[in-house]
């Protein structure tokens, strides 16, 4: 009987840590695409000051 709950306590505790990884990955995404953004205005903004 613990043997069970037991594995019922891992799957339950490694599906939270996967949805936490997806988070993760998603947040460390979302960074990236800003970065290139802001990175993309002021690479067109020096463009703009060199011409």
């Amino acid at each position: 009987m613990e043997k069970m709950s037991g594995m019922k306590l891992m799957a339950g505790h490694s599906k939270d840590g996967q949805m936490k990884e997806i988070w993760l990955w998603l947040m460390r995404f979302m960074n990236f695409l800003m970065k290139i953004v802001y990175g993309m205005k002021e690479f067109r903004g020096e463009l703009w000051r060199l011409k």
